[in-house]
């Protein structure tokens, strides 16, 4: 699992040793500019979409998020889904 910039997509070695190992979906988001700044490689695993898509996704990757959820995630990511 790699910590990955917003702007590239590319490991954050400062990072990268961090959260290795865990099999869990993990990400961080920036409120502000509604996207995601760093996913975990599980996230890609579990959901079959690479990091590059789901950092330069609108809305925090709203439409990776499966649509029972979707809502309740955006919104507590800061926002409603769509918006």
């Amino acid at each position: 699992m790699r910590w990955r910039t917003s702007s590239t997509g590319e490991p954050d070695a400062d990072r990268a040793g961090i959260l290795a190992g865990l099999d869990a979906m993990i990400w961080h988001a920036d409120a502000d500019e509604r996207r995601l700044t760093y996913v975990s490689d599980a996230c890609r695993a579990l959901s079959g979409r690479d990091a590059r898509a789901w950092l330069s996704a609108p809305d925090f990757g709203a439409d990776y998020i499966d649509v029972a959820d979707r809502e309740r995630v955006v919104e507590a990511l800061g926002g409603a889904a769509g918006a």
